[in-house]
This record gives structure tokens, sequence and C-alpha cells, in this order.
């Protein structure tokens, strides 16, 4: 690797990382102190790149330089600090709501795409082209498949994408155009949140075969997020917790439950006859039913935003709620015997 210059940017960069592909590294800006990635790109769109390079977003790495030649385009961009969504998504790094905010972020980046003339269509949305700082700021990284659409075709004439995200026009069966992007979207949904999650709703629409059935912009789909997301607290149905879904076994509990605690709290007496006991008791117990309501039948204050509670596999899940759960009998019980023991009433 040797020292390289963009005297038109007033760039001057020194190596610090090749990457195994030996097309894409790091370097170091001698002038602003900054590192940057380099790429060096057999396949590309000098057009594409040039508009990233003239129209910053934050959504999208900023270009900082292009230099074509002999069929290879060098690509000088912003190096993006952060944690790819693949390896968020494989550790479980991130809860419900912030999943919510990666789809939002995207999907307004997209709008910036799209809204470039002519189009540009990334092609290829899938974790590990999803960069999230540490400041929580989302970026759509890697438009090496980008294209702008052509009037006049009726198909790619070049395949490429991402198996699994990849809309069926990608395949051959008909021209990728913006609704191509939200068809990975709708994939990428599929990929963060459970099945049972009301966005699922946006996923189908958008992964529908036919892209007349789908979202027609970023915008719309935006809107359609926003809208299940922004109906109800916290991503919550309102109601009683057991009563929401219907369901008549989570009836029959909650109903159950309700039963249980409120024979409890009437009858309650404690052994040692103290009224600080007797009341510190009820607290506790009613904290604690509270929690659990809120822990086992994915209420809107706990579940979201404890660790694991929220995780896709069911067996993690439940694991998760009954950990956290006893934790807070051992801290609560804890403390009010420590307290019982200072009052003298």
């Amino acid at each position: 690797m040797e020292d390289t210059s963009f005297q038109e940017e007033n760039l001057f960069l020194t190596p610090l990382y090749q990457y195994e592909s030996a097309r894409n590294s790091l370097a170091m800006d001698k002038v602003s102190g900054r590192v940057v990635m380099v790429k060096r790109l057999s396949f590309y769109s000098t057009a594409i790149y040039q508009y990233l390079k003239d129209h910053a977003n934050p959504h999208v790495p900023t270009i900082y330089a292009l230099q074509e030649e002999n069929g290879v385009l060098t690509v000088v961009e912003e190096y993006v600090s952060g944690c790819g969504l693949d390896y968020i998504l494989a550790n479980d790094l991130l809860n419900r709501n912030q999943r919510a905010d990666v789809i939002l972020q995207l999907l307004d980046a997209l709008i910036f795409l799209h809204a470039a003339r002519p189009q540009i269509i990334h092609r290829d949305i899938k974790p590990a082209n999803i960069i999230r700082t540490d400041e929580g700021l989302v970026k759509l990284v890697d438009y090496n498949a980008a294209k702008t659409p052509q009037e006049g075709k009726t198909r790619d004439t070049v395949l490429i994408g991402t198996q699994g995200s990849a809309a069926p026009e990608q395949y051959g069966f008909g021209q990728s155009d913006a609704r191509t992007d939200l068809y990975a979207m709708g994939v990428l949904i599929r990929e963060l949140f459970r099945e049972t999650d009301p966005l699922q709703k946006a996923a189908a629409k958008a992964t529908r075969l036919d892209p007349d059935e789908r979202y027609q912009s970023a915008l719309e789909m935006k809107t359609a997020i926003l809208r299940i997301l922004g109906s109800l607290p916290q991503h919550r149905k309102p109601g009683i917790p057991g009563f929401r879904s219907g369901t008549d076994w989570k009836m029959t509990v909650a109903i159950a439950s309700d039963a249980i605690f409120v024979l409890f709290f009437v009858t309650y007496s404690p052994a040692d006859h103290k009224l600080s006991t007797a009341i510190l008791d009820r607290i506790v117990f009613i904290a604690l039913y509270l929690c659990g309501v809120d822990l086992f039948f994915d209420g809107p204050f706990l579940s979201p935003h404890f660790p694991g509670c929220q995780d896709r596999r069911r067996w993690v899940r439940i694991l998760s709620r009954f950990l956290w759960f006893f934790l807070m009998v051992f801290v609560l019980v804890g403390a009010v015997a420590s307290l019982e023991k200072l009052l003298p009433w």
C-alpha cells in the first residue's frame, strides 16, 4: 500500500489497514487527520457515486473523492464507526423501540435515494450493509449494486442482490425500482421483529410478489409504520393485560391471578401482627404483582426494555422474564425485611 493523493479534494492519504478483499482499505488523511475508507470497484455506477458526493445525507456515508482509471473506480468515503446490524441481531443488542428506530432511519435513507433524479435503487439492503453508530445514527452502506432505472427496459440486465432479501424482479422477472428496496425492507422487518408484532403487517405488504401491490414509495411505507407505532402507547394494544388478545387461556390465567391477588390482599395477616409489616408486605405484593403482569403479559413498562424479554426465541423470552421476576422478588423482599426491623410500629 502506498500513499495516495487527490489534489482537487485536498486529500493526502496514508494507508492504515488493508482488508482481506484487497479492494478495501483504511487510510488517514494527512490534512484533516480523519480516517477514511478507500474502495476500489470494478462494478459500479460513476453517476450514482457522483450524486452521493454532491448531495450529503446523514444516513449515507459521505463521499470525499472519486477517481476512475482503467475500468476501476476508487472511492474515498467516510469510515463509519459502529456495529453492523448483522452483529447486533446475532447478539440481541437492541430492544423493540430501537429496532423500530432503525427501520425508520433506513426509510429516511431510501426517501433521499429515491428522490434523486434519476432514482438511486440500492438493491442490496441487508443487515451486513447497515451500520448503527454509538450515537444511534443508522447508515446504509455499500452502493456497489446500486442502479438507476432505465426507460424502455422491462427487466434488469445484470442480476444482482442477496438471496433471501432480493425481490423477484432482481432475478430477471422485471426491472428494479423503488419498490425493490421496499421489498428488502419488508424482509428486514421480518428479521428484526417477532412473528406476532404488528409491524409484520407492513412486512407482508412490502414483500408481495407483485410490485404494484407493495408500498409504492418509502414515504408511504414510513407513514404506514408510524401509524402502527404511533397508534398505541409503547406500541401495545390498549386494555387490561391478559384480555387484549381475546385468547381464552390468557384470559383464564388473568382472571385466576387477579382473583388470587384480591383474596390474598384482603385476607393476609402477618405472623407478628405488626401494622408496619402488614402495610409493607401488601406494598411489596402489589409491586410484584404489577411487575409480573407487565413482564409475563407484554406490558408497556418493563418487558420492552429488559434484555431478553423481547427475544425472537420463545425459550429465551420465558427464561429471561422468570429471571428478572425472581431478581425483583429477591431485591424487594430483602429491602422490606430490612425496613421492617427498623420500624417500631
